[in-house]
This record gives C-alpha cells, structure tokens and sequence, in this order.
C-alpha cells in the first residue's frame, strides 16, 4: 500500500490534488548538424527519435499519430534523463519535459528547441486515501510536498 503517489493523472483515489504542469520540448544535440533554429514535422519524418515509454502509447505517440506524421523510433528508453543522454553526440532527437531538458542544460551538451506539434502539458499530481487525512505525519509530508511544488 502506497501512502502517497505523484503522477499525471492516472490513479482513481479518493484524495487528489494538482501540483504542477510542465509543458514538452524538443532536444537534439548541440552540435546536430541537420537541426538548426526548428525542429521541423520534415525533419520528425527524417531523424530518428529516441522514445519514452513505459509500454503504451505516450502522449507523444498519440499526438504524433493524430497529424499523421510519420516517425521511426531510433531507441526507446525508460526514462526522460535517458532520452537525453541518447541524443548527445548522435542525429536523433527527443521530447521531453521542459524542467528536466532545462535543468541538464547547463551540464550537457543540448540543444532546446519547441516541439513542431502540439502536446498536451504533463499535469502531476499527489493521491492519498482519505483514510490518511487524518494522520499527522501525512498531514505534514502533504503541507511540505505542496509548499515546494507551490515554488515551482
């Protein structure tokens, strides 16, 4: 039993509440040689694309499908760190959300740009059971967890 989640949207519990929103972008390596000042759909259709996914289609995939723009998966990765550590050095791009692309940035070797397409902003939030509302130590873990969130 889990006393207290952060996700997007997907748990059905009694207890919710949003915490933040992050909106997607695209990286390539700093040095790519076809991608300059856009991520092109030609360019989408060209470049191999390093994919997260934990099985399923990602909003990503979905958004992509929807324009009907063709794609080829270069490597798929459980992770959005991995997706970036792919992209150095090679011709693939990613997509990524924008807090975890902006905070490597000063580290490695990428470039942000705006994704060519439109997808929906990743939404967190916390889920508890309300049998938990009333137990101290939650109540102080859920003050902490939105006080930081609130300074994101």
């Amino acid at each position: 039993e889990v006393d207290i989640a952060i996700s997007p949207p997907f748990y059905v519990t009694e207890e919710r509440k949003f915490l933040w929103s992050d909106p997607w972008v695209a990286v390539v390596d700093k040095n790519h040689p076809d991608v300059h000042d856009q991520l092109t759909l030609e360019l989408v259709a060209e470049l191999a694309f390093v994919r997260f996914s934990l099985g399923g289609q990602s909003p990503i995939d979905m958004a992509l499908d929807q324009l009907g723009v063709e794609y080829h998966v270069g490597a798929t990765v459980a992770s959005f760190m991995g997706a970036l550590m792919v992209v150095l050095g090679t011709r693939m791009f990613t997509l990524v959300p924008s807090r975890i692309a902006n905070g490597l940035a000063s580290t490695v070797d990428i470039r942000i740009l705006e994704p060519p397409i439109e997808i929906p902003v990743i939404e967190e939030f916390a889920f508890w059971r309300t049998k938990l509302n009333g137990d101290r130590g939650h109540q102080w873990l859920r003050e902490i967890m939105f006080k930081v969130a609130a300074g994101l």
